[in-house]
């Protein structure tokens, strides 16, 4: 993991997850969603998971954003905490170590096709790149605009942090959607 990103390489990170997650329209329906064994998640329910998750954070994000910090300096690095950096190596794929979620992102796919839970993820990752942009262009300080984390709410947490969070969570889920779905098929999708 980089210590510090700069606004334009986490903007590239948000839109290379979005066209991956835009390339799982071509897996078949019934791949989807199908579980590998009856205690691990379907690709459907790992995408639903995501979507809890980034608008959990994305409310964070908001509520944070409320009382930014504005800089008269161009914000050359976004870098996370001592406590989010160690989370965000335990969260970076390939992981060696799973774990259970918690509650309040535990996946229930109710939508009728992956498309729904697809078009779902996407408008989160949407929502997430306009914040990054608008953080950008006025000039926020999210290293100094601080948060709380959305689940350990006495826990604060930076903008930054919360973004960079969200960016190893997301690969983390990415790449155990691929190794799902080739596990099922045989095949790389």
């Amino acid at each position: 993991m980089k210590k510090n990103r700069t606004f334009e390489q986490l903007l590239d990170q948000f839109e290379a997850v979005k066209s991956r997650i835009e390339e799982f329209h071509n897996v078949p329906e019934d791949l989807f969603i199908q579980k590998p064994t009856a205690d691990t998640w379907s690709a459907a329910e790992v995408c639903n998971h995501l979507v809890q998750f980034n608008t959990l954070y994305l409310t964070e994000i908001e509520k944070a954003a409320a009382n930014p910090v504005v800089s008269n300096e161009e914000i050359i690095s976004l870098r996370a905490g001592f406590l989010c950096r160690q989370f965000i190596k335990f969260l970076e794929p390939p992981y060696k170590v799973r774990f259970k979620t918690v509650e309040p992102m535990q996946p229930v796919y109710s939508e009728r096709t992956a498309g729904e839970i697809i078009s779902k993820l996407l408008h989160t990752e949407n929502e997430l790149t306009g914040w990054i942009l608008y953080f950008q262009k006025q000039q926020i300080d999210l290293n100094r605009t601080k948060g709380k984390n959305p689940v350990i709410k006495w826990l604060p947490m930076s903008i930054a942090d919360l973004l960079l969070v969200l960016d190893a969570h997301q690969r983390r889920h990415i790449w155990q959607i691929e190794n799902t779905l080739s596990s099922l098929s045989g095949t790389k999708h």
